[in-house]
C-alpha cells in the first residue's frame, strides 16, 4: 500500500514539473532593467482586460503608459528591487512585480503569482 502511494505520489510530481518549467523564473532587477528599461517602448497586455499598451520604461525612472490607438497616456514612476519591477502612477500606490519568461513574452505577476499582464520587448 506504502508503495503504490509513493507511485501515485511520484507521477503526480513528474506530471506537474513541465508545468513548473514553463513558467520559468523570475528575472532580476538587473535583467528588468538590460531588457524593458531601455527608454524604448514596448506592447504589455493586460490579462484583465485585454488592453494592449505602449509601456516605456526610461533609465531615469520615468515611465509612460499609451492605450494602443491613443495619442496620450499616462506618466508616473518605476524602479527594480533585486527581483522585482515596482511602479507608481499618478495618486496612486507602489506596486510590485515579479516578470517571468515565458517563450516570445514576458509574463508580469502580482504578489499573489496571478498573471496580470504579458510584456513583449
Amino acid at each position: 500500500m506504502i508503495r503504490k502511494s509513493f507511485v501515485a505520489v511520484m507521477f503526480l510530481v513528474i506530471g506537474a514539473l513541465p508545468a513548473m518549467a514553463a513558467a520559468g523564473t523570475a528575472l532580476s532587477g538587473d535583467e528588468i532593467k538590460v531588457t524593458f528599461g531601455t527608454g524604448k517602448p514596448f506592447t504589455a497586455t493586460s490579462t484583465t482586460n485585454g488592453k494592449a499598451y505602449s509601456l516605456t520604461l526610461k533609465a531615469d525612472g520615468h515611465a509612460e503608459e499609451i492605450t494602443k490607438g491613443n495619442k496620450s497616456g499616462r506618466t508616473g514612476a518605476w524602479r527594480v528591487t533585486d527581483k522585482s519591477y515596482c511602479s507608481k502612477w499618478g495618486a496612486d500606490h507602489e506596486h510590485c512585480f515579479t516578470v517571468q519568461k515565458n517563450g516570445t513574452r514576458y509574463e508580469v505577476r502580482d504578489s499573489g503569482g496571478h498573471v496580470i499582464a504579458n510584456w513583449a520587448p
